[in-house]
């Protein structure tokens, strides 16, 4: 249930596919917009909830073992 905050431009791992901007968390431009994105999480705590509350359905919806699993069955199969 935490909003993931990182940055839109360089490497990301997968966490990238998974983040709505302002929906589930934040993707920010440089280091100006990483402290902005804190410090507004911080200062607001009803919308750090809220991201942090939609960031855990969608992990709990579509992220879940279940679903990871059963994605590497399909594309063993497909294999």
């Amino acid at each position: 249930g935490v909003p993931v905050v990182t940055l839109r431009e360089g490497y990301h791992g997968p966490e990238l596919h998974n983040i709505e901007h302002e929906v589930n968390g934040l993707l920010v431009d440089g280091e100006q917009g990483l402290e902005d994105a804190l410090l507004k999480l911080c200062s607001d705590p009803s919308w750090a909830r809220q991201l942090g509350a939609a960031a855990y359905q969608h992990y709990a919806g579509k992220r879940s073992l279940e679903h990871m699993l059963a994605g590497f069955r399909r594309a063993i199969e497909l294999a």
